[in-house]
């Protein structure tokens, strides 16, 4: 409004060339039009200041919601990543699982396969070790049966005819005849009785049914008992036994393998023993054992006989002076037995000189002292 009056009054005196009044109008009219047009400019400035930054709110909101929607996005994709990871970490897991459960039910399988083979082999090993034992044993026993039946028969052959001559003959024989003939079958019965021990005595140990029971003894006892049964003979034959034997040693034996020993040596030094020669025991003791020597003046034993005397597997059997017949089992019996009394025996021997055999066996001890008593006879 007042523009256009200031335009009017300007442009009037300019008509009216009344120039200073034109002036004035007219600068009046050009500050208002620049005010004017300064507020127009500030106005429009401001509406695109405002547009501006409307337009900016609006990317701002609509990149807001993008980076939004974006992070929505990888949030979701990152749960199924997420999801999918653990899915499929649970199936590798199961799998695993099921895997190792093979593999542990496979192992455990093959472990208890690998048990049964070695129990099924230990098995046959056993069955097989059983029937080689078997084997050696009914072998063992056919041999034993047959030794058995062949050593017997010459003792009770004699036997049987001594007995027979006795009963027919007995009201024609003279007393002294009568006397050697009852000698004669007393010694056959002894004879018979001894072998029939020693092949017992060898058959159970073949068969690995004698356990030892050993326990202290009296040594003294032990030897006096052994000899006793061949007092007859040995006064029959006047051979001089000589025994030294204190009385006070104490030896850890099984009595029986002990007497069965001494009694076969003792039998085969008088079977080569002659008339009026004699037989000595004695026996000394060093660290814990007792060694038991037994000597006589026989005819002794050739050198390369030695060898065989205590060998299971060889046999050796030579008769004694007045024709007496041995079955050679009674010194290897000597050897098993003296084992397992958990001694040693051995042999030397000359011809024409005589025979020693030794053998040890342990003293009886108790903690570290070495006991000794007396036993009554």
């Amino acid at each position: 409004m007042i523009l256009k009056a200031n335009d009017g009054l300007y442009r009037c005196y300019y008509t009216l060339q009344n120039l200073p009044l034109a002036l004035k109008y007219y600068i009046q009219f050009s500050e208002t039009e620049k005010k004017k047009l300064q507020a127009e400019n500030s106005r429009q400035l401001a509406e695109l200041r405002i547009s501006f930054e409307s337009e900016r709110r609006e990317k701002d909101i609509e990149f807001l919601r993008t980076e939004n929607e974006l992070n929505e996005m990888s949030i979701k994709r990152k749960s199924a990543l997420m999801w999918l990871f653990l899915i499929a970490l649970a199936f590798a897991v199961s799998l695993l699982v099921f895997i190792y459960g093979r593999f542990k039910n496979k192992n455990k399988a093959n472990r208890e396969l690998k048990l049964l083979n070695e129990k099924i082999l230990e098995q046959n090993r056993e069955f097989d070790r059983l029937n080689k034992e078997l084997e050696l044993v009914n072998t063992e026993k056919d041999k034993i049966f047959s030794i058995i039946a062949h050593e017997l028969r010459n003792p009770l052959f004699w036997f049987q005819n001594l007995a027979e001559v006795l009963s027919v003959k007995f009201q024609t024989m003279s007393p002294e005849k009568m006397k050697k003939s009852l000698t004669a079958l007393d010694e056959s019965a002894k004879n018979a009785f001894h072998l029939m021990d020693n092949l017992l005595h060898w058959s159970r140990s073949r068969l690995n049914r004698i356990t030892p029971k050993k326990s202290p003894q009296s040594l003294e006892k032990l030897v006096s008992e052994a000899t006793r049964m061949y007092g007859s003979i040995i006064k029959q034959k006047e051979i001089v036994l000589e025994t030294d034997i204190p009385s006070g040693i104490v030896i850890k034996a099984d009595p029986d393998l002990f007497t069965c020993v001494v009694r076969n040596i003792i039998s085969n030094a008088i079977k080569f023993t002659p008339s009026k020669g004699y037989i000595k025991i004695a026996c000394s003791t060093s660290n814990y054992e007792v060694k038991i020597r037994i000597s006589d003046s026989g005819i002794g034993i050739p050198n390369k006989q030695l060898s065989r005397l205590f060998d299971i597997n060889q046999a050796y059997s030579v008769p004694g002076l007045l024709n007496e017949k041995g079955s050679g089992l009674g010194l290897k019996i000597c050897k098993e037995f003296t084992e397992l009394n958990d001694g040693r025996i051995w042999v030397s021997s000359e011809t024409g000189k005589g025979t020693h055999f030794e053998f040890t066996v342990p003293e009886y001890l108790n903690g570290n002292e070495v006991l000794t008593c007396d036993f009554p006879n």
